[in-house]
C-alpha cells in the first residue's frame, strides 16, 4: 500500500522536470518526452529524501553522492531541475540518466530514499514510478 499522500503524488505529477543542454527540454508526467535519444532513461534526484525538506547544503552533498555513484554505472548524465509551477515546493536539482534500466533506477531511488522517480524510453511516455517501500523501513 502506498505511503504517499494523494496531494504529494499530485505535486510530483504537476512538476516540470527541466533538462539542460544538449536536450533543453521539459519532461512532464504522462506526456511524450521530446528530443531524447532512443533507449531507457530515468530522472533521479537525491534531494529531500521521502519528501522531507533538508538544508540546501545537505541536499547538495547528497546530490554529489548520487552523481558520483552514477559515474560508475556506465551511463550518461545531464543536469536537470525539478520545478513546481505552483511554487509550493522549492526547485530540486536532479539528473537525466541515459542508459539506466528501470530496475536499476528504482534501486538507486530506494538507496537515496526517494518516494518516486521518472522513467521512460526515448521519446515515449514520461512515467512517474513509486519507489517505496524503502529498504530501511
Amino acid at each position: 500500500m502506498s505511503e504517499i499522500s494523494p496531494e504529494l503524488w499530485e505535486a510530483y505529477r504537476r512538476t516540470e522536470y527541466r533538462i539542460g543542454p544538449p536536450f533543453n527540454c521539459v519532461l512532464k508526467v504522462d506526456q511524450q518526452a521530446v528530443g531524447l535519444p532512443d533507449g531507457p532513461w530515468a530522472y533521479l534526484t537525491a534531494w529531500n529524501p521521502k519528501s522531507e525538506q533538508l538544508p540546501r547544503l545537505e541536499n547538495k552533498r547528497r546530490q554529489f553522492e548520487l552523481e558520483s555513484l552514477l559515474c560508475d554505472e556506465q551511463v550518461q548524465i545531464f543536469v536537470g531541475v525539478a520545478h513546481d509551477p505552483s511554487s509550493e515546493w522549492p526547485d530540486e536539482e536532479g539528473v537525466l540518466v541515459l542508459g539506466l534500466s528501470q530496475h536499476r533506477a528504482l534501486e538507486i531511488g530506494r538507496e537515496f530514499e526517494q518516494n518516486a522517480i521518472l522513467v521512460g524510453v526515448g521519446n515515449g511516455l514520461v512515467q512517474l514510478m513509486e519507489v517505496l517501500p524503502h529498504l530501511s523501513d
